[in-house]
């Protein structure tokens, strides 16, 4: 029954720990989704103005100094007197080109002349321009366009084909007459240095697209020129694609994962910054919290089982104590007595060890308590008590039934029997504290038989003390059962 009953109590409290913990785990992890989406966006879209805003500056720097270029005076003089073949002039032009290339850090600084079509750069007189050269067509098309600058993504023969952003300004005199195309150009690793740096900061990955979608600088260089749609897995619709000043988010689920994407549009390059932010690491983290938490959570239980377990194993033992307990005299009470006789009754019946039933009862108690007042009459009863257990030893034990009397079993034959309760009824007689009081004791007592059952063989135990008390006190009265 005990066990039964503490494993309930560790079941219920099993579930409620359980429970408990689990909605609030549930709340937590609800709150937390919702502060991390909150945060992922925030930071997803304050590293895309980041980068928009780094990129837009550094090309807006370019097409100041592309611009200022156009507008040198030096240069203008320089063309209206330009002479193909003169290698003074042209070392002169070509320090000027590397001076500026020098002071700014580009990659490339050219000047195209209008009127001989010759492509000076800042290291050597490169090349004659010409319609026929597929390399040239944007020196065409940009004078045709008929505006003061733009910028173009061509590859740098001089550079080896690398992949170029230029800024190609015209350079024109005070009659209107363009006299010539100067500008600087920016290599697309600059760029890629720059989406790497932020992805290496924020755990996060920004491509740049064209319109068409597909990928034109990564810091990944095996990306590029594949398709925005397949790096995202065909979740990415064509209406972000769209040329306007509007930042655009989206959460993309697939493949168990939830991404965060942003598109923002570049007019100056006519492409897309498109960053999207992985949250499966963070999401990973907090469902790894979690597991700890939940670990956590069993050793706690686990923990708090075991003391509880104790706890109520010990509060049994002592409510146990209390109730088979006197607590005046320390003896076993009436209930204890009631169970320790029933269980001698079925073992004398199989056979048992013989043994001995005795009822005690100190005489004219009552005058020891008018005489001497309760308080000395509980230490000798207390004392009383100490005697029996001291004489019985492990041959039995002594039980308080209430007031005055007591019983006790002893687990001898009938003559081993006489002779403890003798041992008992003189040590009662020498004790200082019952001479005190001149007590005595009356003792009725009687075998145990294997007919007798619980009322016939206290019948006979209390008929022994009766005749005790009537044939003067102070005795010992010991009947054997009827045979």
């Amino acid at each position: 029954m005990q066990k039964i009953f503490l494993k309930n109590i560790n079941i219920v409290i099993c579930a409620i720990l359980i429970i408990g913990v689990s909605c609030l785990e549930f709340a937590n992890y609800s709150i937390y989704k919702v502060g991390l989406r909150d945060d992922i966006e925030n930071i997803s879209k304050l590293t895309s103005s980041n980068i928009y805003t780094e990129i837009n500056s550094e090309l807006s720097k370019s097409i100041h100094i592309s611009l200022t270029m156009a507008n040198d005076e030096f240069l203008k003089d320089w063309l209206h007197t330009e002479e193909p073949g003169n290698a003074q002039k042209e070392d002169k032009i070509k320090q000027y080109l590397a001076a500026l290339r020098s002071k700014f850090g580009y990659d490339s600084v050219f000047l195209v002349s209008t009127r001989t079509g010759i492509y000076y750069h800042y290291e050597k007189l490169h090349k004659v321009v010409s319609r026929a050269d597929e390399h040239d067509v944007w020196f065409y098309n940009f004078l045709a366009l008929e505006k003061d600058y733009d910028l173009i993504v061509d590859t740098d023969e001089v550079k080896r084909n690398t992949l170029t952003v230029f800024i190609n300004c015209r350079l024109m005199d005070t009659d209107g007459t363009v006299l010539g195309v100067v500008g600087v150009g920016i290599q697309m690793n600059q760029l890629q240095n720059l989406l790497r740096q932020y992805e290496n900061n924020f755990n996060l990955q920004a491509v740049l697209v064209n319109r068409e979608g597909i990928l034109q600088i990564a810091s990944d260089e095996s990306l590029l020129s594949s398709h925005v749609f397949s790096l995202l897995d065909k979740k990415l619709h064509n209406t972000f694609l769209q040329p306007d000043t509007v930042i655009k988010g989206h959460w993309l689920n697939y493949s168990n994962k939830d991404d965060y994407l942003v598109v923002r549009y570049l007019d100056a390059l006519d492409w897309f910054l498109v960053v999207k932010k992985d949250t499966t690491p963070i999401r990973n983290l907090l469902i790894s919290q979690i597991k700890n938490d939940l670990y956590g959570l069993l050793i706690i239980a686990s923990a708090l089982i075991f003391f509880v377990s104790l706890l109520i194993s010990q509060y049994k033992k002592n409510m146990l104590h209390l109730a088979m307990n006197d607590e005046l005299t320390g003896l076993k009470n009436r209930r204890a007595f009631t169970q320790a006789l029933t269980t001698l009754l079925i073992e004398n019946k199989n056979g048992g060890q013989e043994a001995l039933l005795f009822v005690l009862d100190i005489d004219l108690f009552k005058n020891i308590n008018d005489t001497y007042g309760h308080f000395f009459g509980d230490k000798v009863i207390i004392r009383v008590g100490e005697l029996m257990r001291e004489c019985l030893g492990s041959s039995g034990e002594a039980f308080r039934w209430g007031g005055d009397e007591f019983f006790g079993i002893v687990h001898c034959n009938i003559e081993q029997g006489q002779a403890v309760l003798e041992y008992i009824h003189a040590a009662v007689q020498a004790d200082p504290l019952c001479m005190s009081c001149q007590l005595t004791l009356s003792i009725g007592a009687t075998r145990v038989g294997k007919d007798d059952t619980f009322d016939s063989l206290l019948a006979r135990a209390d008929k022994a003390l009766y005749n005790t008390k009537n044939n003067g006190r102070n005795a010992i009265t010991l009947f054997n059962p009827v045979a």
